[in-house]
């Protein structure tokens, strides 16, 4: 480094390559500010797009990176990644080549990068680090809904700005695989070795979104010890440690980290990628639970009680279903202390379903997941766990599912998606039910349902899997509960559309960029159709959530109890309206004792 000066904003501008100095104009419409670093492949520049009058970050490849991709495939893989748009990735602006040297634009970010985080604080705070998990995995997770993988997960590559986290460089690394030995020996250009998968460092043609989840714990447990799992004085060391040695125990060297929270990051850094998490969302979420579930239950009627039920929610949420429960069983006089552990009735607890076909398709699975536990939520005579405390067990062991849940059932199953004429879907479902009664695992049930179905009827198949498992536990339904298992929650497609795909957003319930989408999903579904019960009851529930946690404004308030009027004027006896009821009361008006009836 030759020199150091203040730039404008605050910037600090180096001079490292020398290439491009301060005024000159890339492009013909780049003005250069002056340099803000350089690494193994680029060097990147402060500059003022003219045309707009704002300032962009700007990489420009080292000159043996670029003469290797040549620009035709260097612009062939920056159109995919531009066209990327979500609030958690770092947008590409332009590209192209300029004297010799290819290039990319981005927003200048005026915040700092994880790493200058890192040199801050080498040791986060757990809390803080799953929430960071969590926001990583929105931008993750959507990209490869998209087919694309973003191959260099690192604390460099993900920017924190004003409240917000951003992953920048999305897919670049794509589009310099393949290139000659001597320009990937160090990582540098198809990963960086300290954070790259098993797979990707064996130089595997066929990396998929596993790969960016092994990278990300990597970034997750060297953001609560200090330092990755892996290191060494040189890269062939250090990818050898990724295929061959078992990450350091992360409670040996701190306490304070859940023992669930370091399961989930052992799980995301299998070498297998089967092994990992389905999705990065999924190992967000376990981090999220796992970091939640030790703490007690608190005081209801305080506001740090308040507070950290609803950080907890996962495990919490059973209790409220429980209270429901209580207020739907008939003949059944047990105080509301009672009907939360009462073993009279049969717990069952729904798993997430796993997906195979198209990724775009994903939100069917979840759909059909949450869908089937809403349906059997509503059977006064069986328990159903909240699908927020079952998500943490995707993958656990059945008898640890009987040991810490007391569930005598368990439901799991299989999706598998393919795409045909028009608009149709040909859909495979194989749910099993296991009864794991005196810790024995024994299937009692399963089905192989198979149907081609337009995407707004894919209840059909959700009410055969329900009433089917009602069947198979031989389970007293009422005339009332009966038909409700087998309603269509919608006879509109558009509008079921809309509340599946709200689904996997629903799933964060303290990130605001998700919770805000559950709403706006929630809320185009209700009005797509303003029948749609489920629908209203499941954007009163996120109002709720959306104005205790984020936007305290009475419009807010008022839009989540406008929502719980009409769920419970469309079906008062849904499980899901009395829920929606409650948040109301609980997040919003504060008034337990009605919240609790």
């Amino acid at each position: 480094m030759n020199e150091s000066e203040p730039g404008s904003g605050g910037l600090k501008f180096v001079t490292t390559s020398g290439i491009f100095a301060r005024g000159t104009v890339i492009a013909d419409r780049y003005l250069v500010e002056g340099e803000l670093g350089s690494g193994g492949m680029a060097t990147v520049y402060a500059a003022v797009e003219r045309k707009h009058n704002r300032r962009v970050a700007i990489k420009v490849l080292k000159s043996d990176v670029g003469d290797s991709i040549g620009l035709e495939r260097f612009s062939r893989e920056i159109e995919i990644i531009s066209k990327l748009q979500h609030p958690n990735i770092l947008p590409l602006y332009d590209s192209g080549e300029w004297e010799g040297k290819l290039f990319y634009v981005m927003p200048l970010i005026e915040g700092e990068s994880l790493r200058d985080k890192f040199t801050r604080e080498p040791r986060m705070p757990v809390s803080e680090v799953v929430e960071l998990a969590q926001r990583i995995s929105l931008a993750l997770d959507y990209a490869h809904s998209r087919g694309i993988v973003h191959r260099d997960i690192k604390p460099e590559n993900i920017m924190l700005t004003g409240g917000s986290v951003v992953v920048a460089d999305f897919g670049i690394a794509r589009a310099l695989t393949g290139l000659p030995a001597n320009l990937t020996l160090t990582g540098l250009a198809i990963g960086t070795p300290v954070y790259m998968s098993p797979e990707q460092a064996e130089s595997s043609g066929d990396i998929k979104g596993t790969s960016d989840q092994y990278s990300l714990a990597c970034v997750v447990y060297e953001a609560l010890m200090g330092a990755p799992p892996f290191g060494g004085s040189s890269a062939q060391h250090i990818i050898m440690q990724h295929w061959r040695d078992e990450a350091p125990s992360m409670r040996a060297g701190r306490s304070d980290i859940p023992d669930d929270v370091e399961e989930a990051i052992r799980r995301a850094l299998s070498k297998d990628p089967a092994q990992r998490f389905e999705t990065v969302s999924d190992f967000a979420q376990a981090l999220n639970v796992g970091a939640t579930q030790t703490r007690l239950l608190p005081n209801f009627k305080t506001k740090r009680g308040r507070k950290n039920l609803y950080l907890g929610i996962g495990v919490a949420a059973v209790l409220l279903i429980g209270w429901l429960a209580a207020t739907l069983l008939p003949g059944v006089s047990v105080s509301r202390t009672a009907a939360v552990t009462a073993d009279s009735i049969p717990r069952l607890i729904v798993l997430p379903f796993t997906h195979s076909g198209d990724a775009r398709d994903k939100y069917i699975a979840d759909g059909i997941t949450d869908e089937v536990t809403s349906r059997l939520s509503n059977i006064r005579a069986l328990r159903t766990i909240s699908r927020a405390s079952a998500n943490q067990y995707a993958g656990v062991p059945f008898a640890r599912i009987a040991s810490e849940l007391k569930a005598r059932y368990v439901l799991t199953g299989s999706i598998a998606t393919e795409h045909g004429a028009g608009d149709i879907v040909r859909l495979r479902v194989i749910p099993r039910l296991v009864d794991l009664n005196g810790g024995e695992e024994r299937e009692i049930w399963s089905e192989r349902v198979q149907e081609d179905i337009l995407p707004g009827k894919v209840f059909d198949v959700q009410a055969r899997v329900a009433s089917g498992v009602a069947s198979a536990l031989s389970t007293r339904v009422a005339p009332d509960e009966q038909r409700a298992l087998a309603a269509p929650v919608t006879a509109n497609a558009e509008a079921y559309g809309y509340f599946l795909r709200a689904a996997p957003y629903s799933a964060f319930l303290f990130d605001e960029q998700p919770t805000r989408l559950a709403v706006e999903l929630y809320e185009k579904a209700a009005k797509a159709d303003p029948t749609f019960t489920l629908a209203f009851a499941k954007l009163a529930q996120f109002q709720s959530l959306y104005y205790y946690f984020f936007d305290r404004t009475p419009s807010r308030l008022l839009a989540a109890k406008v929502a719980a009027d009409r769920a419970i004027a469309l079906d008062p006896n849904l499980a899901d309206s009395r829920i929606a009821l409650g948040y109301y009361f609980y997040l919003g008006a504060l008034d337990y004792d009605r919240a609790q009836a």
